[in-house]
């Protein structure tokens, strides 16, 4: 403890009880000004700690309980930042009392720098003997962290405002430890009130980010020793300043002090000026310091002593030092090869000898902690048994290095400590090569390399290799499949059909109406554009040859660049957008490495977990929710960094969102959210819900923001970023700064103004330089999980207080990495009992298999083009081609990375039921506003058990069934549930194949679901349209029953009452494009009708349960369902076949809708058949 008096420390309060206090502060607390006090603590589990206290007044608090929230949500905020472990202090508690309001920080050895400072230059080394290099060095490479620290904030657009050696921790040793703190009086320029505040902390000229690093200039001058009025002295030449300093480290402080000369002033080019002080101080001390030392653990009791004489052929003696130190010197040679491996937490040094592998420690030398000053060794390893993977290696030259045993050690350490080079240097440069060993981090991180490279190759096995002809004026083209080894091995370790049946069965079963067409490529490359792609319309199949055994394939040339080439790529258009996707994922992943919260979140989500002492104020707004939304809101309120939310259909989602997003901004105005979906229907909804909460409110409303692709046909709408960003423009251009502009700057502006006006086509530089802007500083960003917009925040280190995350359960964990990576608080809300990630079961089927996994990538980069490489993981690769890597379980891993809303989400409700009273991370909304009680109920237990009806909705359902009838009661009964069944084709005699062709249409179930649109009728007493879609599971259906729709009377005429539900105004749609929806009357077409002996067989995909899940929850009032009973009833229980209990859904739906009909909620008519002329 410093032996100064600052004050004792009262009574441990409650908050603080199990904590061990110090009998004083280091820093006595100010309460009139809000000034913390600091003291050092022992926490319950034995930790270091640094505790910041405010005691409380004898009166209003309020002004302590708003500074004490701010700097733990500025702790919070950038501890999520990727990398800010190393440079800003990590909160472990917090929390208040009836005595005061603290905050625990992890601190380890560390201690206020100011300790440092204030008991004298005589007690630390480094700062006694400011004219050696190497001490100079050594606080350069602090100071560098605190550089790092305040870019990280500044990138949040925070001021520091209160940067002196009380906001900086240090444990005084030999490697670089500054860590950053005492953010009470920061602020965030993005700020905007229309409320004025009292002014609170430090009074300063000017809040900006030069004045931190004027602070920054005039710390760094306090630590060497620089007499500030010699500093600012401009007529003291640089060099003449300090009798120790480099020109340059003067010239860089002066610059901070005065940055007028400048280009910019920011984190990086400090941090790169201090990268040019450092090797002139490193070239300093290479000159005149001597040897790198190397001390040796020698004797009878010493492991290296044991393995040196094993490897001699025991002929040295372990007592015999000389000898031991002449066969290490000779075993290491010259140059001396110096690698590092990493454990994940720390870096691990080692000198590799010929005949052993020598582990390097930091030298205690009879001090407490060890320091690099000298390195030790007291182990080695034979090199022929070593198995670990070394970094790229750094090379040391023998004359350059002193091997010592420890008993020539002792004296001199003292002497030469701070004046021979440290090893530290060594081991900083091998860091960031390191391999690393397998931990948890490492292990999913893999995964998701894994998830994403089997992604890629089912990508490019549709990509055929064919050749090319052409006609004389090369618009008609004849492509033939080109054998290829490595696609048709790729194929077959996919498990998919060889390549030419593929691209056969693709183009045949192609949609003109709405394919996206084909391309001709030059090259494999995933999609990527090049310069002669040419764009292709599909024809027609002709088969030559022999038997015809070779088919020639005819298209049309739709885009005017010639055909240079003879051999060539088919792949579908939409490849060029998965590439786009395919390359944000990679660059997101490989940042995933860096960002270790996250990694450990995902890994263990309750890993984390920090309270964050948020209030929900129990409001009007609060009072709407149900109880199932307020419990949530409470919870995912009051936790960190992670809270999981299944959301049912119906229970309100958006609403529960609205209100969150109302109450952060209630309470900052300055805060900054991220939403983001999956699809853009939902989104846009969310977008249109959230805007509405300041419509008529006098206040600025947050800035927001709709990040959408340039190539988007959708109309620009008022929230679009390239509006957002005309409006920002077109203000510059026109205020008062401006005027008083050069002619230069006033014509860009001008420009810039005119090209804003233009929402679509390619933007210039600073067009979307200023995009950029906009999109950094806005408030709420809406952009979908594969935005481009996303990428682009994530490369520029852009945060955000909140991520929410809409239908994250039809995300894969790889689609969710860059949304989550954008805050330290995060939001998923979805429902995996509803429709999965596309093409999960594929994948998900495709990673049960490990061997066809490690055979399919070890071939993959043999398939696609050199250019696109770089999506490819070398270290997975190597990994997969090493037959000793467990490669199943890295499958299981990516299975949980596929579907890592769902297995987060299920762990932890799993644990809530065996292990009750501990922090909740997870719930689910039961309360459901959308749909009838009836078919809530049949939804309910089909799936979930546990949903029931708001007692609005069912006051709600009561009026509004008497807004639709039939017209025809008999045909079409009045109920929220009506079944037509159609005859069974089994059990039907004559019936034949009731579905028809083309394969997946059923012409008897268009001819009921038309009539029974036709019989629908709204009523006088409807006081809104009431919305209506069809749905079925296939594409082919849809097109049936639109034809069918527009050629009937009485069915037009019905639907002239109603209003369109699908997108794009249409009346039919499939049920995988319509989830996130829903409509008044839902008519649904099941399609499947066979002789099938398995749910599978006998459904396709309709028999998944999320998509069964998804279809009957859409309708609000009405649902009517067309398919046949007996055929459900047959599939749900197959004679002599055991069931599938993923399909038990089935035998729940048919049980409940049986009980319905029994008690006359629902009802059931019959279905006819047409005659065999009609089909």
């Amino acid at each position: 403890m410093v032996a100064v008096s600052r004050g004792a420390v009262r009574k441990p309060a409650k908050f603080l009880e199990g904590y061990k206090l110090h009998e004083r502060y280091l820093l006595r607390p100010v309460p009139a000004t809000g000034k913390p006090g600091i003291i050092e603590a022992t926490s319950p589990r034995g930790d270091e700690v640094l505790l910041r206290i405010w005691p409380r007044k004898t009166r209003d608090d309020d002004d302590l309980l708003d500074i004490w929230r701010h700097e733990l949500r500025q702790l919070h905020r950038l501890g999520g930042y990727p990398g800010a472990q190393r440079y800003v202090a990590r909160v472990l508690d917090a929390g208040s009392d009836a005595e005061g309001f603290y905050i625990v920080l992890d601190a380890g050895q560390r201690r206020p720098l100011e300790l440092i400072l204030e008991r004298g230059r005589g007690s630390t080394e480094w700062l006694r003997s400011l004219n050696l290099s190497g001490n100079r060095y050594r606080l350069w490479r602090n100071l560098q962290q605190v550089c790092r620290g305040l870019e990280i904030l500044h990138n949040e657009g925070l001021v520091h405002r209160n940067l002196d050696g009380w906001s900086i921790l240090t444990a005084a040793g030999d490697d670089p430890d500054f860590q950053l703190t005492g953010f009470e009086w920061s602020i965030r320029l993005s700020a905007t009130s229309d409320v004025a505040k009292k002014a609170r902390g430090p009074a300063v000229p000017t809040v900006s980010f030069a004045a931190d690093w004027s602070d920054f200039a005039r710390l760094a001058a306090r630590i060497f020793n620089i007499t500030p009025s010699r500093l600012v002295d401009a007529a003291i030449p640089d060099y003449s300043v300090h009798e120790s300093a480099l020109a340059s480290e003067i010239r860089l402080l002066r610059d901070l002090l005065l940055p007028t000369e400048l280009p910019r002033l920011d984190g990086e080019l400090v941090s790169n000026r201090i990268d040019q002080i450092l090797g002139g101080l490193d070239a300093d001390k290479a000159a005149g310091e001597g040897k790198y030392h190397l001390v040796a653990r020698l004797g009878s009791d010493s492991d290296l002593s044991r393995a040196i004489r094993q490897a001699s052929g025991q002929e040295i003696e372990v007592d015999d030092d000389e000898s031991q130190i002449t066969w290490m010197d000779a075993d290491l040679g010259d140059p001396i090869q110096l690698s590092a491996v990493t454990d994940g937490q720390r870096v691990l040094l080692y000198a590799r000898g010929r005949e052993l592998i020598y582990r390097l420690k930091p030298y205690r030398g009879g001090a407490a902690e060890g320091s690099w000053q000298f390195a030790f060794c007291e182990s080695a390893e034979p090199a022929i048994d070593w198995r670990r993977t070394f970094s790229s290696g750094e090379q040391l030259p023998s004359i350059a290095l002193k091997l010592v045993s420890q008993r020539e050690a002792r004296p001199i350490f003292g002497r030469l400590k701070g004046r021979s080079p440290s090893w530290q240097d060594w081991l900083d440069r091998l860091a960031d090569t390191a391999p690393v060993t397998d931990t948890a981090r490492i292990r999913l991180h893999r995964a998701f390399t894994l998830l994403h490279a089997v992604e890629i190759a089912f990508a490019a096995a549709t990509t055929y290799p064919v050749n090319v002809k052409t006609d004389s004026d090369g618009q008609v083209l004849t492509l033939t499949y080109r054998t290829s080894t490595d696609r048709e091995a790729l194929s077959k370790a996919l498990k998919l059909d060889p390549p030419a049946a593929r691209m056969r069965s693709d183009l045949d079963q192609e949609n003109t109406a709405e394919s996206e067409g084909w391309v001709l490529t030059e090259s494999a490359r995933l999609g990527r554009s090049q310069s002669t792609d040419v764009e292709l319309a599909y024809d027609e199949a002709e088969d030559t040859g022999k038997n015809g055994a070779k088919t020639e394939f005819q298209f049309r040339a739709t885009s005017p660049a010639p055909v240079l080439f003879r051999e060539g790529f088919l792949a579908p258009a939409g490849a060029r957008g998965d590439f786009s996707q395919f390359n944000r994922r990679s660059k997101a992943i490989r940042l995933l490495k860096e960002h270790q919260e996250l990694l450990d979140v995902l890994s263990d989500p309750r890993s984390r977990l920090t309270p964050s002492h948020d209030v929900v104020t129990q409001d009007t707004g609060f009072a709407a929710l149900d109880l199932a939304k307020q419990q949530a809101l409470a919870e995912l309120s009051a936790i960190l960094p992670i809270y999981l939310l299944q959301g049912p259909p119906g229970v309100g989602k958006t609403f529960l969102i609205t209100d969150l997003v109302r109450r952060r901004f209630e309470d900052d105005r300055s805060g900054r959210i991220l939403i983001t979906a999956q699809g853009n229907h939902p989104l846009d909804h969310l977008l249109d819900e959230v805007a509405a909460l300041w419509t008529g409110d006098t206040t600025e409303p947050p800035l927001a923001v709709r990040c959408r692709p340039r190539d988007d046909n959708v109309s620009s709408g008022p929230f679009d970023l390239s509006t957002r960003t005309a409006e920002v423009v077109q203000g510059l251009a026109d205020c008062k700064l401006a005027e008083g502009a050069s002619e230069t700057v006033k014509t860009r502006l001008r420009a810039l103004a005119g090209e804003a006006g233009r929402s679509k086509g390619h933007p210039s530089a600073e067009r979307r330089s200023l995009e950029g802007l906009v999109m950094r500083a806005a408030n709420l960003v809406f952009a979908t999980t594969n935005s481009g917009d996303l990428e682009r925040l994530v490369e520029e280190r852009g945060q955000f207080d909140w991520t929410i995350i809409e239908e994250a359960g039809k995300a894969t964990g790889c689609e969710l990495v860059t949304p989550l990576m954008l805050s330290h608080r995060r939001l998923l809300i979805g429902d995996h009992k509803q429709l999965p990630p596309f093409g999960a079961d594929q994948l998900e089927a495709f990673l049960n298999d490990a061997a066809a996994v490690r055979a399919a990538l070890t071939v993959l980069p043999r398939v696609i083009d050199p250019t696109v490489k770089q999506l490819l993981e070398d270290e997975l690769v190597d990994f997969l081609e090493d037959e000793q890597q467990d490669v199943e379980a890295l499958c299981a891993e990516a299975k949980r990375v596929l579907y890592l809303f769902e297995t987060a989400l299920t762990g932890e409700l799993e644990r809530q039921k065996s292990r009750k009273g501990h922090k909740v991370i997870a719930s689910t909304l039961t309360v459901q506003h959308r749909m009838h009680p009836t078919i809530c109920e049949l939804v309910s237990e089909s799936f979930y058990g546990d949903l029931h009806t708001s007692e609005t909705r069912q006051a709600q359902a009561i009026a509004q069934a008497r807004w639709i009838a039939s017209r025809d009661p008999e045909a079409l009964p009045d109920a929220p549930v009506v079944l037509i069944d159609m005859p069974y084709e089994r059990s039907t005699i004559g019936a034949g194949r009731i579905e028809t062709l083309p394969r997946f249409s059923n012409a008897h179930e268009v001819a009921e679901v038309v009539k029974a649109v036709g019989n629908l009728r709204v009523t006088e007493e409807a006081t809104k349209v009431p919305s209506l879609v069809i749905l079925t599971p296939y594409k082919r259906q849809v097109t049936k029953i639109n034809n069918a729709l527009a050629t009937d009377d009485a069915a037009t005429q019905a639907l002239n009452a109603f209003k369109p539900a699908a997108r794009g105004g249409a009346w039919c749609s499939t049920v995988d494009a319509f989830q996130g929806n829903e409509a008044d009357v839902v008519v649904f077409s099941l399609v499947r009708n066979n002789r099938g002996a398995t749910i599978s067989k006998a459904l396709g995909f309709v028999g998944d349960p999320r998509r069964f899940n998804v279809l009957l929850s859409r309708a609000r009032q009405r649902l009517i369902f067309v398919g046949s009973r007996d055929f459900l009833a047959a599939v749900a229980n197959p004679l002599g076949l055991e069931k599938d209990p993923e399909h038990r859904f089935l035998g729940k739906f048919l049980a409940t809708l049986d009980q319905q009909i029994q008690s006359g909620k629902a009802c059931r008519v019959e279905g006819s058949l047409l005659s065999t002329g009609a089909v």
